[in-house]
């Protein structure tokens, strides 16, 4: 969506203007982790970018975007959702009085660090806990209709994550682990899966499998929230 073009009302957004001002070849540079020193050299570029992408879709939709979060056409609406959720994260990590920023910051290197190792232990953890939980459940992941699928891949994506946010936690700290989750919680516009709202059959017969103490089963919780479609 950022550096593309959407659809509003029929009108096809161009965002070609704005190619001089994306910062992704330098974040792609450090793996998009930057550090304070390139955070402070890269955050003007950055808002730069976000503020003409803003600029783009209300001028060719012809309303404000807090006008376009607010529309009826879902679509839309959603595209629009995510791009203030990137623009909220964006300004919160080139804030340096943010509690986000703070966070980030100080945890920096050790992110660095864990991102390779920790995203190949949670991708096996989570393909392997979800197995068993299938196994032990009897269900056959084959011939399910639409709507379970949607299910299954989200809790397949929402433990994945999940993982990360506790592996990083354990690793780097709490504060490391706050970070994540307002990352997520800023970005989940762009999630590929998403929960519906509410309690599900299968949400609740993986929350029973799951034999954690409570602390663990509160942060499982609190990252399955950010999975849930928003109506």
């Amino acid at each position: 969506m950022v550096g593309g073009s959407i659809a509003l009302g029929g009108n096809r957004c161009d965002y070609s203007k704005c190619k001089d001002s994306n910062p992704f070849e330098e974040l792609g540079e450090v793996r998009f982790m930057p550090n304070a020193q390139q955070l402070r050299e890269y955050c003007p570029k950055m808002l730069r970018f976000l503020d003409c992408n803003i600029d783009a879709v209300q001028s060719c939709a012809g309303k404000t975007i807090d006008e376009l979060a607010a529309s009826s056409n879902q679509s839309g609406a959603e595209e629009i959702a995510a791009l203030l959720g990137i623009g909220s994260l964006v300004r919160d990590l080139c804030n340096p009085h943010s509690t986000l920023h703070k966070d980030y910051v100080a945890n920096i290197e050790c992110f660095r660090g864990f991102v390779i190792v920790g995203s190949r232990l949670c991708s096996l953890e989570a393909r392997e806990t979800m197995e068993d939980f299938y196994t032990k459940s009897n269900i056959e992941k084959s011939g399910l209709d639409d709507a379970l699928n949607a299910e299954i891949k989200c809790l397949e994506m929402g433990y994945e994550v999940t993982c990360l946010s506790i592996r990083l936690g354990e690793s780097c700290g709490e504060s490391a682990r706050s970070a994540l989750v307002t990352v997520v919680r800023r970005l989940r516009g762009l999630l590929e899966a998403q929960c519906e709202g509410g309690p599900s059959d299968l949400k609740t017969k993986f929350y029973n499998y799951m034999e954690v103490d409570d602390e663990q089963m509160r942060k499982i919780k609190e990252m399955f929230e950010l999975f849930r479609r928003r109506r």
